[in-house]
């Protein structure tokens, strides 16, 4: 194993998912009480139903709209940087930190999100010194990565299920 690695991202699909998830959320957190509203005040003569299901298209509204605006600067974050690992430890990005090095000792369990094979190599994210942290599948060398991290952290113990493998020590 070299000393020091680097794993720098190149985003595919999965990059992609927090956007391609903004219609269906518009769909059912704002569209779906519009909807309500209208048929109630409409086809039942129901007013009383219009400031809630507004108070609820607003919510909606900006709930998506922040998750949005979370994902998008997350993938600003990570442009031109990477993820190094060395004899001293792992540099991550925590997803409200700021890029930091957690020693080997910390990282105490790692779990992949497979999802039935259905997302290809999967979501991993690491539990180090207590803070979880998301290792994004489109980092370049994916899998020679998680195989590092595993040896270098000493995640021995395997559970295996269909929605996930976790690794942790014994």
């Amino acid at each position: 194993m070299a000393e020091c690695e680097r794993f720098y991202f190149k985003p595919d699909w999965r990059a992609w998912i927090p956007v391609m998830l903004i219609p269906p959320k518009v769909a059912i957190f704002v569209g779906l009480p519009v909807w309500v509203a209208y048929y109630a005040v409409v086809h039942m003569g129901f007013w009383d139903i219009v400031w809630p299901m507004a108070l609820v298209a607003l919510t909606g509204t900006a709930q998506i709209t922040q998750s949005a605006d979370r994902a998008s600067t997350y993938r600003q974050r990570l442009h031109g940087e990477c993820i190094v690992i060395d004899s001293a430890g792992i540099r991550l990005l925590p997803h409200l930190g700021k890029w930091r090095t957690f020693p080997w000792h910390e990282i105490t369990q790692m779990r992949v999100l497979t999802v039935g094979g259905l997302l290809g190599k999967g979501f991993a994210t690491v539990d180090a010194g207590g803070v979880p942290v998301a290792i994004p599948p489109y980092a370049d060398r994916c899998e020679l990565l998680l195989l590092n991290l595993r040896e270098r952290a000493g995640l021995t113990h395997v559970r295996r299920g269909w929605w996930a493998t976790g690794y942790s020590r014994e």
